[in-house]
């Protein structure tokens, strides 16, 4: 089965904000660009659709198809009291609990980053029981952390360092024998040069913990940020 995830486009918001579950609009200046980007990046049709039932996503959905399917599961990651609340109005004693245990902690009313994993991984198995071919997953940057996690076998604490932009398309491959992997081809179908493609997912797995940054004989700020919800919002 050929699976297709897509970060929803860039919501309508100020920067500085928590908006984790909080239900935003599309940002109407951009998302005509980033929709054509999207559009470019995919095959012309898929069995099915599945979206977070946030209109963030389910407006960038409704492009891909008429009869998507919303599905709770593909919701980010609920911060409860923290939701719509500026960053720096957070308390520091409670940012720097979850900064402490990013599996475990949650907000009041919110939900931790364990249930988060759990629920997606329960999307996954019963993806896995399906007949599908091809579909498509439009959802969040949490959810696609959580896939990543699942594909490279890593911490779960470690997969929140991984950078995942608006409009992002990863491309996998799913099958009873061999679970979850990345489909490199489809992924970076429009990357000409083989060392670009070993520079990503040396990026990837610097991002995630799993190499030292020192594999790179030159300067890649940007590759190898080290990820916190405020510069990711």
């Amino acid at each position: 089965m050929e699976v297709y995830l897509i970060r929803h486009t860039t919501p309508f918001i100020e920067k500085g904000i928590c908006y984790e579950q909080s239900d935003l609009e599309v940002d109407v200046n951009h998302f005509e660009s980033e929709l054509k980007i999207i559009q470019e990046k995919l095959p012309p049709d898929f069995d099915a659709v599945f979206t977070s039932p946030l209109q963030r996503c389910t407006t960038l959905a409704e492009k891909m198809s008429l009869n998507s399917i919303s599905d709770n599961r593909l919701m980010e990651i609920n911060f409860g009291e923290w939701e719509l609340k500026k960053w720096n109005e957070i308390s520091k004693e409670q940012l720097q609990d979850w900064t402490d245990d990013l599996v475990h902690y949650k907000p009041k009313n919110g939900e931790s980053l364990l249930e988060l994993n759990t629920r997606v991984e329960i999307f996954i198995e019963e993806l896995l029981q399906s007949n599908h071919n091809k579909i498509l997953l439009v959802t969040h940057a949490g959810i696609i952390r959580c896939f990543w996690k699942y594909i490279l076998k890593i911490p779960l604490k470690n997969c929140m360092k991984i950078p995942v932009d608006f409009g992002e398309v990863l491309a996998l491959h799913l099958d009873k024998k061999n679970g979850l992997s990345m489909d490199y081809s489809k992924t970076i179908k429009d990357w000409k040069s083989s060392l670009l493609l070993y520079l990503y997912f040396k990026s990837k797995a610097i991002c995630a913990g799993m190499l030292p940054a020192s594999v790179f004989h030159f300067s890649l700020p940007s590759l190898s940020k080290q990820y916190t919800y405020p510069e990711d919002t």
